[in-house]
């Protein structure tokens, strides 16, 4: 675990440059379901069923610090282009699973051998999750487009 968090260490400092200069986006409510986004937390999301010690955390908390205006400001460009009627390109779209495999990779590093394979597997479900959505699966709810079938009564 010493070089991931070496290598987290490193990376940190390389993009601190980025947030310096803003990066634009941010949090703020209606970003994300349920309001604000804030970074991943022990047991939570792709960190479902994994306990992470403080210094893990920490290290998570700084990288979300670091990526979070990237993603945000990718994402408020492709709000915006879809505002305008317009469909995120296969370039847009190519860059922003580049940025988001290497944010997950990031975190990945800090985890143990043995929290890794969790990671992976929460990982493989969300974008089964995100490929369903694509399809036309939607995040609807009981009954509702792309939700499970209403429960029988």
């Amino acid at each position: 675990m010493t070089r991931s968090l070496i290598t987290a260490v490193l990376l940190l400092a390389l993009a601190a440059p980025l947030t310096a200069q803003g990066g634009g986006g941010g949090r703020g409510p209606g970003r994300g379901m349920g309001g604000e986004m804030g970074p991943p937390r022990s047991g939570q999301g792709l960190l479902k069923g994994i306990t992470l010690t403080d210094a893990q955390q920490h290290l998570v908390d700084s990288l979300y610090k670091v990526n979070e205006p990237i993603r945000a400001q990718m994402m408020e460009n492709m709000r915006k282009q879809r505002e305008s009627g317009q469909r995120p390109d296969s370039a847009q779209m190519a860059a922003m699973r580049t940025i988001r495999d290497a944010h997950q990779k990031q975190y990945r590093d800090i985890l143990t051998p043995e929290q890794q394979p969790v990671f992976d597997q929460n990982v493989a479900e969300m974008r089964k999750r995100m490929e369903e959505r694509m399809r036309g699966g939607g995040m609807g709810g009981p009954g509702g487009p792309g939700g499970p079938p209403p429960a029988k009564s």
